[in-house]
This record gives structure tokens, sequence and C-alpha cells, in this order.
């Protein structure tokens, strides 16, 4: 009789036991390993910066982060400045949509094509955004495969230009320098009493690419 109540104890014990590991909540930890690489004229990889001059003569810094991260269900950098993700050549902006929804809006950059239009949702000259209201800038590429020497007396190749308007502000007018695997290099303002008048406001002094 207790060799019978002993293999009774064992068995129930057994089926305790498988049930509780079926039932049990498996935890996997997903890496992010899926990168999406920025673009070549903005090549913001984890651990770059760029130190630009301004107007005011102070270092104005622009910073990546130091890892991908999930944004979106997708690994991207993340640009500091603004806290917004990139992908290619586009900004990535998320936003709460409703519903328990998280939606994400791609803001471009920068065109390597000449005389391409972008309609932009934020702007990179002023770091303003219009997510929730119709995209307010306009970016276009004036001039590509240029080559441009800015006041640190460097010699930049394989550079585009574009230039950034708000279709509400007749003031907001930029031109972006980008040049190929280095990045932003100069950013210039329009005189608003002369078109034709651009000042520098930004000059790259000194930067860092991460892989």
């Amino acid at each position: 009789m207790k060799k019978v109540s002993g293999l009774l104890i064992v068995m129930l014990l057994f089926l305790f036991t498988t049930g509780c590991k079926k039932d049990s909540p498996v935890t996997e930890i997903t890496a992010c390993t899926d990168e999406q690489f920025p673009g070549e004229y903005f090549p913001a990889y984890p651990n770059s910066w760029w130190e630009y001059i301004n107007d005011n003569n102070e270092i104005i810094k622009y910073q990546i982060s130091n890892s991908y991260e999930d944004c979106e269900e997708k690994c991207r950098p993340v640009f500091l400045n603004m806290n917004v993700c990139v992908q290619g050549q586009n900004f990535v902006y998320t936003y709460y949509c409703g519903m328990g929804a998280v939606c994400g809006i791609l803001s471009p950059i920068y065109s390597p094509v000449i005389d391409s239009t972008l309609i932009c949702g934020i702007s990179f000259s002023t770091f303003q955004t219009s997510i929730l209201s119709p995209p307010r800038y306009r970016r276009v590429t004036v001039s590509n495969d240029t080559a441009i020497q800015i006041q640190n007396s460097i010699l930049y190749q394989d550079v585009i230009i574009v230039r950034e308007s708000d279709i509400y502000n007749d003031n907001h007018i930029y031109f972006d320098y980008f040049s190929k695997n280095i990045g932003l290099i100069k950013r210039d303002s329009v005189n608003i009493n002369d078109s034709t008048d651009l000042i520098q406001i930004l000059g790259l002094e000194n930067y860092f690419i991460g892989d």
C-alpha cells in the first residue's frame, strides 16, 4: 500500500511540474540587429558627432546615439539634438496617433538629385517640427557634385546644396551644404533685405564618423 501511495505521489508531482512548465511565460530578449543605415551625405552612424562654430563664435555640437535604438520596431541611430531617429536620408519622427498606436513620418534631410523638392515635417535648419499640421517645410537640392571651401580653409569635395524654405514664413530661407561621407559642413541664412546676401551661421570645425 505504501508503494502504491508513493507511486501516486510521484505521478501527481510529474503532472504538476509539467503543467507548470507548459503554462509558464517565455521571455525572449531580441537584440537590435536589423540596422537601418543612414545616408552617405549625413552619415549619422552611432557615436558620430560634428562640431560647428556659429555666427557668435560659439561651438555647436551635433551628436548621434552611442548605439542603434529600437525605433518603430527597427534599429536606427538617434539624432540626439532632436531625439529623432535617422533612416537613410530621412528623420523618422514618431508620435502617438490615437487608439494605442504610434505613427511614424519620414522627413527628408537631403536628396542627391538636383532640383528635387522635398516636403518635410521637420526643419533641419531650425529643428522645428510641423508634424501635426500639413508639412510646411520645403527642401530643394539646388546643386550637387560641388566643391566648397569654408572658413577653416578646407576644400570639401562632392558637396550637395539644399535650400530650405517655409511656406508660411518668407524669412525662413537657409542653405545647407552636405559633403559626401562627412555630413553637414556649412549652413547659410539669407539676408531678409537682400536675397543675394548669404550669411554663414554654421561652419564645420571638427567631426568624427562612427561605425
